[in-house]
């Protein structure tokens, strides 16, 4: 699935959502992106 937001294809590119279990799980990835500004991106493309 192709997203609108314009982080959306390089996170999913890079496995950030490929294999969750649970939000727990997206949660944990996402607070060890790099960056506030990436991780603000991941969480608005849920």
């Amino acid at each position: 699935m192709t997203s609108k937001h314009s982080s959306g294809n390089r996170l999913q590119g890079n496995g950030l959502f490929d294999g969750l279990t649970s939000f727990d799980a997206l949660e944990a990835r996402i607070s060890a992106l790099p960056g506030n500004k990436e991780r603000g991106d991941a969480f608005e493309i849920v």
